[in-house]
C-alpha cells in the first residue's frame, strides 16, 4: 500500500504568507504538530491563530495554538495546532 507523505506536511505562514516553518498532520481531526519557535516567528503564541498551506494541495488555512499543548523553545519547543473549522 503507497502512502503519500506529502498530505500529512503544512507550511506554517508569517503574516506576510512567507513559510517560515513545517508542521505535521498527527489525525484525522484536525491536530497538527509543529515547534513554538516557528509558532512564535509567525508573531503567534498560545491561543492565537497562525495561517498555515497543505503542502501536497496547497490548501490554505487557520490553525488556533492549543495553549495546554505549548511547550517552550527553551523546553521542549513542540507546538499542536488545531485546524479551524473543522467539528
Amino acid at each position: 500500500m503507497s502512502v503519500d507523505l506529502r498530505l500529512a506536511i503544512v507550511h506554517i505562514l508569517n503574516p506576510r504568507g512567507a513559510t517560515i516553518g513545517a508542521g505535521f498532520v498527527l489525525s484525522e481531526d484536525s491536530l497538527i504538530a509543529t515547534c513554538t519557535h516557528a509558532v512564535q516567528a509567525a508573531s503567534a503564541g498560545p491561543g492565537n491563530t497562525v495561517g498555515l498551506v497543505f503542502h501536497a494541495r496547497g490548501q490554505e488555512r487557520r490553525a488556533i495554538v492549543e495553549p495546554e499543548s505549548w511547550r517552550g523553545p527553551e523546553v521542549e519547543d513542540v507546538a499542536i495546532l488545531r485546524l479551524k473549522g473543522i467539528e
